[in-house]
């Protein structure tokens, strides 16, 4: 997919936004470009280059390496490409790295005549728990040091102990809450609704546009004049849907919709499947039983799409007060440490880096205790941590904040205010 987009008006069957952003009057398929939205993370950023997208006229010809020709000598801040990656896609190739390092270990526990071992008993200490639930968290003084152990009890019976504990638990942070550690920030800047749902081959073909099967059907044409749907977000603004459509992965089917919930004047009654199912078929801008649109694709395939989820959720900014708790035993990172709006990917990138700094700092504090050594200690090793990440959870929170109103520019010019 390319970072990029377009702003599209009604108009049956014209070309769709071409990267990763579109703004539509009508529908995904019903649509008609008036602009593009020209990207510079669609290349190496270089240092001093502004990362921000730039909107021109769909028939304006722009040469997009002259846009930024005074950069050309800079180095770039990355060797790294940005990629669409959705979260529950990433914490599944986490969890299959973390099964194939564990087993990676308990080959070599076998190694060394311990070829017996259960998952939980690999003299390596290592664990790993999934589908596990914490139920109860609490602390205790290790016997003969005296120093604090955090004592941890889960929904499978078991009682683990430990030196330290990273609450990654979320933005709803159970541990978090424990602690007694508030969050500073707007707890509230919209509420909506996420529909995560999956189209069948035939629709997402239709949608993503890579099928060629009917030569004179719009996605061929489209195809031919070097234009195609494979864009990651849609801003859709029609009689029967304002919302955004997130492609995770087109030819896949991998969608999500986002649709402005407005409690207490709406309810989730409001939002049965059945009429969330009409608001997805008017934001994609096509129905199956639509005669115009049958007769003019190819009418021997079936749409169909199945929706797999539907919750509301609260937009916020929010920074925990402190990531240490008193102790220095409990450390919070990723969400349970902040939130942000989705708007630019701040929140896992942030959670990524946080991971980073800390995982470090972890080891050489367990590699110092368990020397005797008494160089170093939690409190300032760990309090390093909080003064080096706290200071870019607050920057990367404003960053999302100002991502998220510039996008409600577009919706105010079409005369939608969510503040009216």
């Amino acid at each position: 997919f390319n970072f990029g987009g377009s702003v599209l008006s009604s108009s049956r069957f014209s070309s769709s936004a071409s990267s990763s952003s579109g703004v539509t009057a009508g529908g995904l398929r019903g649509s008609r470009r008036l602009g593009r939205v020209i990207h510079p993370v669609r290349e190496p950023l270089k240092v001093g280059q502004s990362g921000d997208a730039i909107l021109v006229p769909h028939n304006e010809t722009i040469i997009e390496s002259n846009l930024n020709a005074k950069h050309d000598n800079a180095d770039i801040v990355s060797t790294c490409r940005p990629a669409h990656l959705a979260q529950n896609k990433f914490v599944s190739l986490l969890l299959d790295e973390a099964r194939r390092r564990l087993d990676e270990l308990h080959k070599d526990d076998a190694n060394k005549g311990n070829g017996n071992l259960a998952l939980e008993d690999s003299i390596s200490d290592e664990y790993l728990r999934y589908d596990e639930e914490v139920t109860h968290i609490s602390e205790s003084k290790d016997f003969p040091s005296q120093q604090p152990i955090i004592v941890i009890e889960t929904s499978k019976g078991k009682t683990y102990h430990t030196r330290y504990l990273v609450a990654a638990d979320g933005v709803h942070s159970p541990t978090r809450k424990h602690y007694h550690i508030p969050m500073n920030g707007e707890a509230s800047i919209q509420d909506l609704i996420n529909v995560h749902f999956r189209t069948n081959e035939a629709l997402s073909k239709l949608l993503i546009g890579n099928s060629t099967t009917n030569p004179t059907s719009p996605i061929s044409l489209n195809e031919r004049n070097g234009e195609n749907h494979q864009a990651m977000l849609h801003f859709i603004y029609n009689s029967k849907l304002v919302g955004v459509f997130v492609c995770h992965d087109g030819n896949h089917g991998e969608w999500v919709l986002q649709i402005p919930f407005f409690p207490p004047f709406q309810t989730m009654d409001d939002f049965t499947e059945e009429k969330v199912r009409g608001m997805i078929w008017a934001g994609l801008g096509i129905h199956p039983t639509n005669d115009n649109i049958a007769s003019t694709i190819n009418s021997n395939d079936e749409y169909r799409f199945d929706i797999l989820s539907l919750r509301p959720w609260t937009m916020s900014s929010l920074v925990a007060q402190k990531y240490v708790n008193d102790s220095n035993t409990v450390v919070l990172a990723g969400d349970a440490a902040h939130a942000f709006p989705p708007a630019g990917g701040f929140g896992m990138n942030t959670g990524l880096q946080d991971a980073h700094n800390l995982a470090w700092r972890l080891t050489l504090l367990l590699k110092n205790e368990a020397s005797g050594s008494s160089l170093i200690n939690a409190k300032s090793i760990l309090g390093k941590y909080e003064r080096d990440r706290k200071p870019i959870a607050s920057q990367n929170a404003a960053l999302s904040v100002r991502n998220y109103q510039r996008t409600l520019r577009i919706a105010r010019a079409c005369y939608l205010d969510a503040q009216h």
